[in-house]
């Protein structure tokens, strides 16, 4: 009998799964796509539906169909077994898992907290005044769940309780606070209620707006959830349950601060906003966005403060090679104020945004007349240029820059390369080092392309099989494994994890399994044709043999150095004599003789 989590993965075709995430092309008996987890040109995500398993040979990541959601929607375990058992109709429960039953019990606190702030704010005029006040629609108000927290200090914790939660649980859901004496009481209270949802429409925290009548410097105006296993305030965008389809879509997002500056937007007709909830913007909230958009709108003043806003956001976004437009709030404090009083303003604003360095190059050029500030200003953008990944991005700049400074691309370019830029660190200088020591030797690499071309097309093997000698030893075994014979047969093993033993190659470091090798060849081979396949097996056979003869000629010139240093001349002629025809060998391959 299948195991819950077999009848998962069962149930559940990988292929059919991850194309309803990126578009899948065929690539031999494998698909492939550009990764959803790295930018890149070259396709190199491979999702093979006999092994039920993906693997991206740009960015090393892989797995199952549990392990590609966990990372596409930044999902924990439990909350990606969770899903995809709704999805495959498998119950949970004979799992029989506490991690498992933590996540059910959080989940249903958060949906109970929900329901009970809901009705709370149909009984307090003075929440539904503020929310009329801010000018959202009560429809607005119904879709997006807003609720309210009442004043008492423990009306949620006792409603809980109840229903008959466990007190460490709501505490643990970041429902409730303890206090010194050990009493607990409601976390929020006096609050407007913005439920937060995990990318799935789940409810999983809380941001809490005071109300206006009882602020004071003593307290916060907006107050989140606390970190739980559900929530992640680094990995959530509001709103992005809704919107993410239309981001997709259009390949942009609109990024605002808070909940109402969302919901305005949203209220506004513009489906393709998320906000940051008023934490800090991370790499990992952009990653999460870049799977699905190539461009950002940000809106700011085209001040000083503005410009200085949006410099420093700059850094933020070049990183993940985003293309950043401006929203220019024309004054207004936010995009919420800008909805409130004028509901068209932020739609008819969107049509005119500008790419950020027209506004930059605007700023600091625009009616300039003293040559040296305007020197400056223009090394200023230069150093801004460098910053971004993308040369295309940067040429771009570049033409605006020369446009609007008068000077020639020419010398910007060159006065562009001169710039200095900041020196690696220290954890960048290791992250080199660990790169370089993690690289395979050419031969390794050369050993895993021919088993990878085998798979592919295994009438190959005996070529290959024939220059066996050639192999280094570790690779000698592996074409005599009853493994690789059964799976260029045709006749693939029973895998219940989805990957094979790996081949003993030597070293360990890098090794590959035949599974891994598999999807690799429709990586390496799936766009070539039988004459261009054809060649490529003579090419390797080619490479195998030179870099194995250079290989020995590089251990003979140790040997003869040693010879050389105890004065063995005999040594030296014959091993010199090996040298010498090893050398020739390598010259007759590489000319073709």
């Amino acid at each position: 009998m299948l195991t819950p989590l077999e009848e998962i993965k069962d149930k559940i075709d990988i292929v059919d799964f991850i194309r309803s995430y990126v578009q899948l092309q065929p690539a031999g008996k494998n698909f492939k796509a550009p990764c959803p987890f790295h930018q890149e040109k070259t396709p190199s995500f491979i999702v093979s539906p006999d092994k039920q398993i993906w693997h991206c040979f740009g960015c090393q990541k892989g797995g199952d169909v549990i392990k590609f959601l966990m990372l596409y929607e930044n999902l924990e375990f439990y909350e990606a077994l969770r899903v995809l058992a709704e999805k495959a109709g498998v119950e949970l429960k004979r799992l029989n898992l506490q991690d498992q039953k933590e996540f059910n019990t959080l989940y249903e606190l958060n949906d109970k907290a929900k329901n009970f702030f809901k009705e709370q704010l149909t009984k307090s005029p003075a929440a539904l005044e503020y929310l009329k006040k801010r000018a959202l629609q009560q429809k607005t108000i119904e879709e997006f769940e807003i609720g309210f927290a009442p004043p008492g200090g423990e009306n949620l914790v006792l409603y809980l309780i109840n229903l008959g939660y466990n007190i460490n649980d709501i505490a643990k859901a970041g429902l409730a606070v303890k206090t010194e004496k050990g009493k607990y009481l409601d976390r929020f209270y006096n609050r407007i209620m913005f439920p937060i949802y995990n990318n799935f429409g789940k409810v999983i925290a809380f941001t809490g707006r005071i109300l206006p009548q009882f602020e004071n410097s003593d307290i916060g105006k907006y107050v989140n959830s606390p970190e739980t296993p559900l929530f992640n305030k680094s990995r959530v965008l509001y709103g992005f349950h809704k919107t993410k389809s239309e981001i997709s879509h259009t390949q942009t997002a609109f990024l605002v601060e808070g909940q109402m500056d969302f919901l305005m937007a949203w209220q506004s007709g513009i489906k393709n906003a998320v906000a940051t909830s008023g934490t800090a913007l991370s790499q990992e909230q952009l990653k999460n966005l870049r799977r699905l958009a190539d461009s950002l709108i940000v809106s700011f003043d085209k001040d000083e403060a503005g410009i200085k806003a949006m410099e420093r956001s700059l850094d933020l976004f070049s990183n993940l090679d985003f293309h950043v437009k401006i929203l220019d709030l024309n004054g207004y404090k936010d995009p919420a104020e800008a909805a409130e009083k004028d509901p068209d303003y932020l739609k008819t604003a969107l049509e005119k945004t500008q790419p950020a360095f027209v506004c930059l190059s605007d700023f600091y050029l625009k009616n300039e007349s003293n040559w040296t500030v305007k020197k400056r200003n223009i090394q200023h953008l230069l150093r801004l240029i460098k910053g971004i990944k993308s040369e295309i991005e940067q040429t771009n700049w570049l033409k605006e820059l020369a446009a609007k400074s008068g000077i020639e691309e020419k010398i910007l370019n060159y006065e562009l390369k001169n710039i200095n830029i900041k020196p690696p660190t220290q954890a960048d200088a290791e992250e080199i080092e660990n790169k370089e020591a993690a690289k395979l030797s050419r031969l390794e690499l050369i050993c895993q392309k021919i088993f990878s071309l085998i798979l592919f097309k295994p009438e190959f093997f005996p070529v290959f099989a024939e220059n066996r000698d050639y192999f280094p030893t570790s690779w000698q075994k592996n074409l005599d494994n009853p493994l690789l014979i059964k799976l260029i047969q045709g006749n693939p093993p029973a895998l219940s994890t989805g990957r094979a033993d790996p081949p003993s190659q030597a070293g360990g470091e890098g090794s590959e399994s035949f599974s891994l090798l598999e999807l690799r060849s429709s990586y390496e081979f799936s766009d070539l044709d039988e004459p261009a396949l054809k060649k490529e097996s003579e090419e390797l056979t080619k490479y195998l043999k030179i870099e194995f003869l250079q290989n020995q000629n590089n251990q003979l010139n140790k040997e003869i150095k040693s010879a050389e240093k105890n004065k063995n001349n005999n040594l030296v002629d014959n091993l010199s004599i090996k040298f010498q025809a090893n050398s020739q060998e390598i010259n007759n391959l590489k000319n073709n003789k």
